[in-house]
């Protein structure tokens, strides 16, 4: 038997969840190499944002000696789709529950 979700816990696990891909995105993102890290670029892949070659390039000539992190501007696409992921999940649930618009949670997403 399937189980059935309260408001409250679908609000709950779905601000989880997207926190949780937020981190990873942050994570990833402080963590990577500009010269086409292979965890960056698979996350970035993910969320289907081009990698940038001239920019990677820029970034790590900033740095030469501990080159790290990816562009600030293929950060702000994923996040962007993130949010935008995010976003449609959330109308299309209170499509099928209009209550969850006034609860405290939904208002915090």
């Amino acid at each position: 038997m399937a189980s059935v979700w309260t408001l409250e816990q679908w609000l709950e696990g779905f601000e989880r969840n997207l926190e949780r891909h937020v981190q990873q995105t942050l994570q990833t993102a402080h963590d990577a190499t500009p010269a086409d890290d292979p965890t960056w670029s698979e996350l970035r892949n993910r969320y289907r944002v081009p990698r940038d070659p001239l920019l990677a390039q820029w970034i790590a000539g900033l740095n030469p000696v501990r080159p790290r992190g990816a562009s600030a501007e293929e950060l702000r696409q994923v996040l962007e789709v993130l949010v935008a992921w995010a976003q449609g999940e959330l109308v299309a649930f209170a499509r099928q529950a209009p209550a969850a618009t006034s609860h405290p949670i939904y208002q915090r997403i």
